[in-house]
């Protein structure tokens, strides 16, 4: 589903009036769509990428508000991917801590 993730407002006055003061301003307003975002996203470097990645694993092992509904699952399917692009030793070692912390994950889970 394509939910908005908000409205941004911009209100100006025309530059090339006379009385700037009292010249009235013009207010426009357009909503963003969830799905903007996804797009963009699939288009980004894989550094930037891996930024995203990182945070949000930074996020859940925080148990953050920000990371509810996120699932360790999802940031080792994105940083796959990003190997796909590049083998940074960057991506590399970020893999080996989301596997460490999906086998922690796990074995708590059987507690």
């Amino acid at each position: 589903p394509n939910v908005s993730l908000g409205t941004v407002y911009v209100r100006f006055k025309e530059p090339n009036v006379n009385d700037v003061l009292n010249a009235k301003a013009t207010e426009v307003s357009y909503s963003i769509p969830s799905g903007l975002l996804m797009k963009e996203f699939n288009n980004q470097s894989w550094d930037f990428k891996l930024a995203a990645a990182s945070a949000e694993f930074a996020e859940i092992l925080r148990k953050s508000y920000w990371a509810k509904g996120s699932k360790l699952d999802n940031v080792l399917e994105l940083v796959k991917e990003i190997m796909i692009e590049t083998d940074s030793p960057d991506i590399i070692e970020l893999m080996s801590l989301v596997s460490k912390a999906k086998q922690y994950e796990n074995q708590l889970a059987e507690r």
